[in-house]
């Protein structure tokens, strides 16, 4: 009896330390982006008022990255396109949205897993790109698929709304925004025909993956075609 009570101790402490870090993660109020002419806001509930797997992930690019330094560097390497990239950063804003299937406070560690992955490729597409591309949620997919249970995956939608009023999205299996009208004085789905959705992430290799031939599905489907053939 003794041991069970220090192993159920034991597993509540573990659980309390994993509940200290994903907190850390969750947006403080002076995380919120400032724009010029937009107001930004979100939160986030989980079910039975704990973490779980719903995340919310600002990108205010002034105040996560020197853009200035970053501009300085492409011009003197001679880099228009990076260099008109950044200062359109500048007066830009994104916002990403993360629902992990499941309910429990341990999907927040695939959250968490997301959370990191999509800062640090942010940091690669400034520095390759000069703004957030495709690439990054093709290389999300890619790994998670790569390495996440077959039974967990990850919707996600990522957007980013600029001080022109314009605004632009990539949603991987979540649903699609709806957008004030100043002009009709409501909010308005976006039209279908204005929509790609892709996936949730996790479940399918990406197309432009170079290694796709080394995911597990496609070398089991080509084992299968192969020993077809045999026969």
């Amino acid at each position: 009896m003794h041991s069970d009570v220090e192993l159920v101790k034991q597993l509540r402490g573990e659980l309390e330390n994993f509940e200290e870090i994903a907190q850390h993660l969750i947006p403080k109020p002076g995380d919120l982006p400032q724009l010029n002419g937009v107001d930004v806001y979100g939160g986030t509930l989980a079910l039975n008022g704990m973490i779980g797997g719903d995340h919310l992930i600002y990108v205010d690019f002034k105040k996560r990255f020197d853009l200035e330094a970053r501009i300085a560097r492409a011009v003197e390497k001679g880099r228009a396109e990076i260099v008109q990239n950044l200062q359109h950063c500048q007066k830009t804003a994104g916002i990403a949205v993360l629902d992990v299937s499941g309910h429990r406070v341990t999907d927040a560690f695939i959250a968490a897993m997301l959370h990191q992955a999509f800062l640090l490729g942010a940091i690669y597409e400034l520095d390759t790109f000069g703004e957030i591309t495709n690439r990054l949620f093709e290389n999300l997919n890619t790994r998670f698929y790569n390495t996440s249970s077959l039974s967990k995956f990850v919707t996600m939608i990522y957007g980013e709304i600029a001080e022109d009023c314009s605004f632009r999205f990539i949603s991987a299996g979540h649903p699609s925004p709806v957008v004030f009208s100043s002009r009709h004085d409501q909010f308005m789905h976006v039209s279908p025909e204005l929509c790609t959705s892709f996936p949730p992430i996790g479940t399918l290799p990406s197309d432009n993956d170079i290694d796709r031939t080394r995911a597990q599905c496609c070398l089991h489907a080509r084992r299968a075609s192969e020993t077809a053939s045999d026969h």
